[in-house]
């Protein structure tokens, strides 16, 4: 494996028998890099390695969203279905609310998660269910349809629960007989108690006390978060994505493009995917970051560059170690 740079920085995470990092790099279709630094669990001192699962909080958010494409291919539902369709005792302010309205972020629905969530050991779990029970009782919305862009977990959610109402399937059995069986990502899970998670990274508080962070009552929510995944696995998503193996190269090129408000005006997000420029250069990517967990996936296409890193503590930033990898081939 060629010698680079960013390699012997990441190697000061194997120095302090703390939290750590796996990092993966795809380019022109082969993987030329894939590592891990320091310990996926510090209580049991087991390393992290790209087999290690990491939670991938919102960049879970592209499988739900390949979840639709499929269906919608299939034609199972569309985008242009308004979700009342699927919760049929929604209040009335939801009848415009459509399911690309959901996939974009453009729905305005209010966001759930400041009264649902909360970090306390004490308070139980909440689950979909529960997110649908909130949106089933609220009386309007934060602004119309379409009007805006603005950032929902919610919305994701309920994009999980439709796919499960179409389907007639959990959603993480959906994931597993649909996407992650037949790209062979067979460590990769959705967060699903009491069933443990394969090799699984533990999340730790930022330097330099690394306390046990792993637990919050929002774990168990699902299509915006609470998927479980590898480098290795994800070398295996990459590949499905650049091969178009899920669905149509048409429906692909629908998955990477930008979203509009009603007023033409462009969003910086497609099908789970955020849009963007990075020195001078195209860059498509999402982060995610939950209970200590942060990680991205970055992909600048005019390079076929792809780029993963996971890390189980804040006190790996994950965005400049993407930085680091990048520089040495932008």
């Amino acid at each position: 494996m060629e010698t680079y740079s960013f390699d012997r920085k990441f190697e000061q995470y194997n120095l302090y028998n703390k939290a750590g990092l796996a990092a993966l790099v795809v380019h022109k279709g082969a993987s030329i890099f894939k590592k891990g630094y320091g310990l996926r669990n510090l209580e049991t001192q087991e390393p992290v390695t790209p087999d290690t699962n990491f939670r991938l909080a919102s960049v879970s958010k592209q499988f739900t969203a390949m979840g639709i494409a499929i269906l919608e291919e299939q034609g199972k539902l569309a985008a242009t279905d308004s979700i009342t369709k699927y919760f049929t005792d929604f209040p009335p302010c939801m009848e415009p609310v459509t399911i690309a309205h959901l996939l974009y972020h453009t729905s305005g629905l209010p966001e759930c998660y400041d009264d649902l969530c909360t970090e306390d050991e004490h308070k139980p779990l909440v689950f979909n269910t529960d997110v649908y029970n909130y949106y089933r009782n609220i009386q309007q919305l934060d602004f119309k349809p379409g009007h805006r862009f603005e950032y929902s977990n919610g919305g994701y959610n309920l994009l999980a629960s439709i796919i499960e109402k179409v389907t007639g399937k959990p959603f993480n059995e959906f994931l597993s007989d649909t996407i992650f069986k037949p790209l062979g990502m067979h460590n990769s899970r959705t967060y699903n108690p009491p069933f443990e998670i394969p090799h699984q990274a533990i999340s730790y508080s930022r330097w330099p006390f690394f306390e046990n962070m792993d637990y919050a009552s929002g774990n168990t929510l699902l299509g915006e978060g609470g998927i479980y995944s590898s480098l290795n696995d994800l070398e295996k998503w990459i590949h499905a994505l650049e091969n178009h193996s899920l669905v149509s190269l048409t429906m692909m090129g629908k998955i990477f493009t930008s979203g509009a408000t009603t007023t033409g005006e462009i969003i910086d997000y497609g099908y789970g995917w955020e849009f963007d420029t990075y020195d001078e250069h195209k860059l498509t990517y999402h982060t995610g970051g939950w209970v200590g967990f942060n990680c991205v996936i970055a992909h600048f296409p005019e390079k076929q560059l792809w780029i993963v890193c996971l890390a189980n503590s804040p006190a790996i930033n994950t965005w400049p170690s993407m930085e680091e990898i990048a520089k040495e081939f932008l």
